[in-house]
Order: C-alpha cells, then sequence, then structure tokens
C-alpha cells in the first residue's frame, strides 16, 4: 500500500491543520462519505432531541456518545463542517469573479465608443445587463459568484434577474 500524507500524523495533529482534514475525507469513497454523512445526520438528531427535552450540552453529547460513539472520521467530518459553515471568506480576494467583472466591463466601454456617443444611462444599463448575463452564467455554471459575496445558487440567479431587469430598462430609456 502506497503511504499517505497522513501515515505519520497523530488526530489531534490533523484536526488542528484544514488542509489535512480535507487530505484525510479526500481519500474516503462516496459511499463512505455518505454513510459518515448519515452517521453525523443522526448523530446532530440525537443532540438536538436530547437539547430540546431540557438536557444541558454535556448531558446531550454524553447522550449521543453513548448511541454514536465518536470515531476519528466523525471528529474529521466535524472539524471539515465547522469549517465551512463558519463564514469565513475562502479568500480574500475571489480571483475568478473579479476578472469575470472584465466582461461588463469591456462590453460597456465598447458601446462607449461607438459614435455618436450614446447617453451615459444607456452604456450604464448595457453594463449592467451583461453583468446580469455574467451572473446567470456564473448561477448555472458554478452556483457562485463570491466577489459580490454570493455564495448560493439562488442568490446568484436572483441577482441576475435583478441586474438584466434593471439594465435593460435602463437602457432603453429615451430622453429625446
Amino acid at each position: 500500500m502506497k503511504p499517505g500524507p497522513l501515515d505519520d500524523k497523530t488526530v489531534g495533529e490533523v484536526l488542528e491543520d484544514p488542509e489535512l482534514v480535507r487530505q484525510a475525507l479526500a481519500t474516503l469513497g462516496p459511499f463512505t462519505k455518505a454513510r459518515l454523512w448519515m452517521r453525523q445526520s443522526r448523530r446532530f438528531g440525537g443532540w438536538t432531541r436530547a437539547q430540546n427535552q431540557g438536557l444541558s450540552d454535556e448531558e446531550a453529547h454524553a447522550i449521543v456518545q453513548m448511541h454514536y460513539p465518536s470515531t476519528i472520521w466523525d471528529a474529521l467530518y466535524e472539524a471539515d463542517y465547522k469549517r465551512r459553515k463558519s463564514g469565513a471568506p475562502r479568500s480574500s480576494l475571489p480571483l475568478a469573479s473579479a476578472l469575470a467583472l472584465l466582461y461588463p466591463i469591456g462590453a460597456a466601454t465598447y458601446i462607449a465608443s461607438y459614435t455618436p456617443a450614446p447617453p451615459f444611462i444607456a452604456i450604464a444599463g448595457y453594463g449592467i445587463a451583461n453583468v446580469g448575463y455574467l451572473l446567470f452564467a456564473a448561477g448555472v455554471v458554478a452556483g457562485h459568484f463570491r466577489i459580490f459575496h454570493l455564495e448560493k445558487r439562488w442568490h446568484v440567479l436572483l441577482a441576475a434577474a435583478v441586474f438584466f431587469s434593471v439594465g435593460t430598462i435602463l437602457s432603453n430609456i429615451d430622453f429625446r
């Protein structure tokens, strides 16, 4: 068997480093991950039921441990779950989303270069409508657009509809 990156690590060392937690969970197959997710769902459900019955955190934890004794994989899964749900941004600058915004900026700049130049509101509307197109593509393909802090697919698609609608309205206003 080929030695892995976790062979010489202790459980505590793995739990302290988020990258090692991801590496450990990446070694699992899809069915093992599904079983682990189901087990964590049962553990969380047991803890919630105990909490709803008025037990303290320690008592609820003891009941969960009695019914579903903790394993190393439980600890790894919980550590990864807490890391993902902490609300911490994934990076300081979401580069892919930022670079994708060059498309609507370029489109608005191109429209502004027409002679005679269209009114500013039409140029802005065209750029905003193109942001809507971009958000729709990002919502379908990636499900997030992090430069705008949109982490859920439905948030991105809703923003796409709003941007496209506002951009269409602005680009079709005629002041003549």
